[in-house]
């Protein structure tokens, strides 16, 4: 499957350049869109966790899987 994949032909900007070309609006927008992807699914599972009336030890393990495990495959995508 790896071996389908096509070699960038174009390589990356040095990192000086990259950091020169960010704004405060870039920042913004990037903090923005942190704080939604942290928080919107922490409520959803909160809200779902307390209407099933599930233990904390539940919904810690809810937690875990969600943020935990969700934080273990991105970096193993990375990799």
């Amino acid at each position: 499957m790896l071996s389908a994949l096509e070699i960038p032909q174009q390589t990356h900007p040095p990192p000086r350049e990259m950091f020169h070309t960010i704004s405060r609006q870039h920042i913004t927008n990037g903090l923005t869109a942190f704080l939604f992807a942290v928080t919107g699914p922490l409520a959803v599972l909160l809200t779902v966790a307390a209407r099933g009336r599930l233990s904390e030890a539940d919904i810690s393990s809810w937690l875990f899987a969600a943020y935990g495990l969700g934080g273990v495959l991105s970096l193993s995508t990375t990799l």
